[in-house]
């Protein structure tokens, strides 16, 4: 069980006091006090950094009238920087206007001790920078690791940071033990990349801000970075906006190095979910190998789920559980399930390689323990094990053995277990293979209103060279997430689908605006939108524009949960599979009408896929899609995909292409 704070720390601070010595300019080995250098209750930076920069290995930031008020501060290597009890070291308000504007900062350095005790602190002013005239940003850290090796802090608080109470990335040797992170707007602690990572006896809470608000978040940006031997034990991650405990490891691939990842007697109190692991959100195959295991942990009282897994097929790492508990999930929403199976990507497969081991559930009201049975095309998972025994809310137990028969009964094939065929893909830029039709030539139509995630691919045909016109704006779906800063970019797609020429244009806000393109040649042309956190919708267009779902599925979204269209060319004769679903939470109603406008299928999503296929098709043309609300609430992303015929997604029927000869 977590130690509290009290009962630690006083015996941390007994072992460092013992015989400092004390000296201005002192050398390595010595000690120094950094209001030797002076002390100013206004801006004591000068000092604060002239203490780190003297050459003493022990740096003690002493305790004075007032808080010791800095700008941002780099720490050394070789050094012990000592923050008595009670001594506070605060953000000068008003201050750190810059979006990645960190409190201390340890920056390729290498054996570093921050070291504390009962009540020492960093904090910052997180409710100033959420709003003007402070730029938006989830950068501004309390503690930032990064390129380091090394490192060992003990006995500190990190408070309402304008970011993450703590951030590791690409440093090895780290030890975070006795801390407490609490009331941070992005995260309590993310790790990002690490390498021999030990976090213990440490408290994550109430954080909330920015997406993904979570307690701690394990979530590499790259594939070239790593999560080897990172370990949890002893800590509680409590009332956090988002999960408690998050794994979320799509950047990683094949080529990553195995990742191992451990939680040891960890709790989840009052979080969104207690833990959630992912993988492979961001592809459909080669995913990063290795292991998350947790062991001995409890999953109390979230609101959505108690464990999520998403994303790791059998060809993934593995996911276990060793004597955990779950209790109380979402006593107040039967949506929610103890257990969630889920799979990100239509074509990945289900989860697999799981074990829950002896796993006991506490249920509030009764329901079906697990849910995310119907999201993967495919066979069902082979590597699901474990024992669950649920105690019912009248005390009933129900004990469930997991094995291949359970999970053909639960997890069932769909497509007879077979794969979709592959994507059809056209030479995209074989210009004499494509007629366009417009019906408002040189002027511009209103398009679908729908959100485009910024990961999504969007095309648009040029037919005759010069000037292209777009109306769109940023879309701020998540509350305290920021217009994104940088531009948008157009390319060139040459034949056989390969990047042509770029262009850059300036920044849209999320106010509708008018940005123009000039074309200098007849082609296809990819329109990308950084991925800053946000979403993007085109409003209007005089040139055909399409999601471009030709090379993997694409996530779309209502905008207020309007309903929107989308509309796809069959050609007759061709057969096409057409599917969309909405992960776990999110539901919706689809109908498909044919070219004849006669509804064709409909259906309303809740977990599971709606698979639209249509064997020779005799009605060529211009299908369309229609998405709006379901009985149940959350209607929100939707995944689309398609075989048969290429994947182009208008986004309006009255400008749009056509491939002659197919």
């Amino acid at each position: 069980m977590l130690m509290s704070m009290k009962k630690i720390i006083p015996n941390v601070v007994a072992v460092w006091v013992l015989g400092v010595s004390l000296s201005v300019g002192a050398t390595a080995g010595q000690a120094v006090k950094v209001s030797s250098f002076g002390y100013d209750p206004v801006d004591s930076t000068r000092f604060i950094q002239k203490a780190l920069d003297s050459g003493a290995g022990k740096i003690v930031l002493d305790k004075q009238s007032g808080p010791w008020v800095t700008l941002p501060l780099l720490a050394r290597s070789d050094t012990e920087f000592i923050v008595e009890p009670g001594v506070e070291l605060l953000a000068k308000r008003g201050e750190y206007k810059g979006i990645r504007d960190y409190l201390f900062t340890l920056d390729g350095v290498t054996n570093v001790t921050i070291r504390g005790g009962e009540g020492s602190t960093f904090r910052m002013w997180k409710s100033d920078y959420q709003k003007p005239p402070y730029a938006k940003s989830e950068w501004r850290y309390t503690l930032r690791i990064i390129r380091s090796e090394n490192v060992y802090v003990e006995g500190m608080r990190f408070i309402e940071s304008g970011g993450d109470g703590i951030v590791i990335a690409r440093s090895k040797n780290v030890t975070i033990r006795n801390c407490l992170c609490d009331r941070n707007h992005r995260q309590g602690i993310s790790l990002c990349s690490g390498e021999n990572v030990l976090i213990e006896n440490t408290v994550m809470s109430n954080t909330s801000g920015t997406a993904p608000q979570a307690g701690i978040d394990l979530e590499p940006d790259t594939s070239g970075e790593k999560l080897v031997n990172c370990t949890l034990r002893n800590c509680l991650s409590k009332n956090n906006s988002g999960d408690g405990f998050t794994v979320y490891l799509n950047s990683l691939n094949e080529d990553s190095s195995p990742v191992s990842i451990l939680f040891e007697n960890c709790r989840s109190v009052g979080n969104r979910s207690s833990a959630t692991v992912s993988g492979g959100g961001g592809r459909e195959d080669r995913f990063v190998k290795g292991w998350v295991r947790f062991r001995g942990c409890t999953f109390d009282s979230p609101n959505f789920h108690g464990i999520s897994i998403g994303a790791s097929p059998a060809n993934a790492f593995s996911v276990s559980f060793a004597d955990c508990v779950i209790s109380n999930v979402s006593p107040d929403n039967a949506t929610f399930s103890d257990v969630c199976f889920n799979a990100p990507r239509i074509r990945q497969g289900f989860c697999d390689g799981v074990d829950l081991g002896n796993l006991t559930i506490f249920q509030p009201i009764d329901r079906p323990w697990f849910s995310g049975g119907k999201q993967a095309i495919g066979p069902s998972p082979t590597q699901i094990t474990g024992t669950v025994r649920v105690i019912k809310p009248k005390g009933e137990v129900e004990t469930t053995v997991l094995d291949q028969a359970w999970a053909e009964k639960n997890l069932p094939a769909i497509r007879g277990g077979k794969s979709l065929p592959p994507r059809r893909v056209f030479p995209e830029s074989d210009e004499s293979n494509v007629t366009v039709i417009d019906n408002a030539k040189g002027k511009a139509v209103e398009l679908s209103p729908v959100a485009i995630l910024c990961k999504a691919k969007v095309i648009f045909f040029v037919e005759t060279p010069g000037r292209v016109v777009f109306t769109g704006r940023q879309v701020i779906a998540v509350p305290g997430r920021h217009a994104g800063q940088k531009p948008l970019t157009v390319t060139a797609i040459r034949k056989g689908g390969g990047k042509g020429r770029s262009w850059k244009i300036p920044n849209v806000s999320d106010q509708s605006t008018e940005f123009v393109f000039d074309a200098l040649a007849r082609g296809f042309y990819r329109l990308e939108f950084p991925d800053e956190g946000t979403r993007f919708c085109l409003e209007k267009s005089t040139v055909p524009v399409a999601v471009d779902a030709t090379s993997d599925e694409h996530v779309v979204a209502p905008i207020k949960r309007k309903p929107f269209s989308l509309w796809f060319d069959a050609p007759a004769g061709d057969t096409f599979s057409f599917l969309c679903r909405g992960d776990s939470y999110y539901r919706f109603c689809v109908k498909v009408f044919s070219p004849d406008g006669k509804l064709f299928a409909e259906k309303e999503i809740v977990e599971d896929i709606f698979l639209v296929e249509k064997e020779k098709n005799t009605d060529g043309g211009l299908w369309r899609i229609d998405f709006n609300r379901a009985e149940k609430p959350n209607y929100d992303w939707i995944r689309v995909d398609m075989s048969g015929v290429p994947g182009y997604f208008f986004l309006s029927p009255e400008k749009r292409w056509h491939f002659r000869g197919n």
